[in-house]
């Protein structure tokens, strides 16, 4: 079976992918850093994928795209879909309370006089637990 390792990498190289795999925000990318890495110290294919926990393929995959476009071949490109609707506080992710909303609904809804309504804590309460505080 051929081998297939990463070509010799240079220091700023090296420094690169362990500063992107040590800052990164994102999982995906600093798996993929680490994976160049685990070739550049001799690890074959297979068992990187069992390190990482991932298929062959995949390990392949980013090997060739480092060798094609650099830490940018390794970045996940932009996805369709909805994009997220956030204000202030949740951008920053400076939001002082994020349960207390949960907390707020939960007895709001129990205080409703509907006949939908049914008191979260009944159900409990009929296996014998005791109402929550509050």
């Amino acid at each position: 079976m051929a081998k297939r390792f990463v070509t010799p990498l240079t220091d700023s190289e090296q420094q690169t992918l362990a500063s992107a795999y040590h800052h990164r925000e994102k999982r995906a990318l600093r798996r993929r850093t680490y994976a160049i890495l685990l070739s550049y110290q001799g690890r074959i294919i297979n068992q990187i994928s069992e390190i990482l926990q991932v298929r062959r393929d995949s390990v392949s995959r980013w090997l060739k795209q480092w060798e094609a476009s650099g830490l940018d071949g390794l970045i996940d490109n932009p996805r369709s879909g909805r994009t997220p609707i956030l204000d202030e506080r949740d951008q920053s992710g400076n939001d002082p309370a994020p349960y207390s909303v949960v907390a707020n609904c939960r007895h709001s809804a129990a205080s409703r006089s509907s006949p939908t309504s049914v008191r979260l804590w009944s159900f409990s309460r009929e296996r014998g637990a005791q109402a929550p505080p509050g």
